[in-house]
């Protein structure tokens, strides 16, 4: 039987470094490194779907924060944030991967276990918020991301739109609560192509 070469190719933790003859019910057996540095033996089948991620670290780490299940953490709002970046950078067929993978944004390597985006963003993290990239054409990994509110994410999104009136220079959105001014009705006027004193003097 052919043994299906994936030497190299990381699986999770575990980097495949070579097969032993030793075989179990047929399978493939392969000599591991796990990122903490052991080296361990994992069947073919286990590491290709997924099945065996780590040496056995991911799971002591996920017992030591209070993860003990491999679904525990599945319907948090944790969970479902990391998940969506996830799709929105790595799943071409995600509606959003246009803005985001289809450009060159990805997901740190690190970030990649569940466990290590936990680690570093939980702390900070109230009901609620939302992640922002710091530098929104830098990837999602723990230095360029932090919590923020969702009118504080509008604002800091690509296309929100900028306007300069009296010399300051403000979103749309900035604008319309300082003013009390409907945001429909500004985004209106400027598709009319209103100069900005009667955008906003205009009642």
């Amino acid at each position: 039987m052919k043994i299906k070469d994936i030497k190299g190719i990381k699986f999770g933790r575990l980097t495949a470094m070579s097969p032993i003859k030793r075989r179990y019910n047929r399978r493939t057996i392969w000599r591991c490194s796990c990122d903490c540095g052991k080296i361990c033996l994992i069947k073919s089948a286990d590491l290709i779907k997924g099945g065996t991620k780590s040496c056995g670290c991911l799971k002591k780490e996920m017992f030591d924060v209070g993860i003990h299940t491999k679904h525990s953490m599945s319907k948090t709002p944790l969970y479902k944030i990391w998940s969506a970046i996830k799709t929105r950078c790595l799943n071409k067929k995600s509606w959003a991967y246009g803005w985001y993978g289809g450009r060159g944004i990805t997901i740190s390597n690190n970030w990649m276990d569940f466990i290590n985006f936990y680690r570093d963003m939980k702390d900070k993290y109230r009901m609620g918020l939302q992640i922002d990239r710091i530098d929104s054409n830098g990837n999602y990994c723990k230095d360029n991301c932090r919590w923020v509110t969702s009118k504080e994410n509008n604002n800091n999104r690509r296309n929100t739109i900028m306007l300069t009136y009296k010399g300051r220079k403000k979103t749309l959105t900035q604008w319309c609560d300082e003013l009390q001014l409907s945001p429909g009705k500004i985004r209106g006027r400027l598709r009319l192509g209103w100069d900005i004193e009667k955008i906003f003097n205009k009642k």
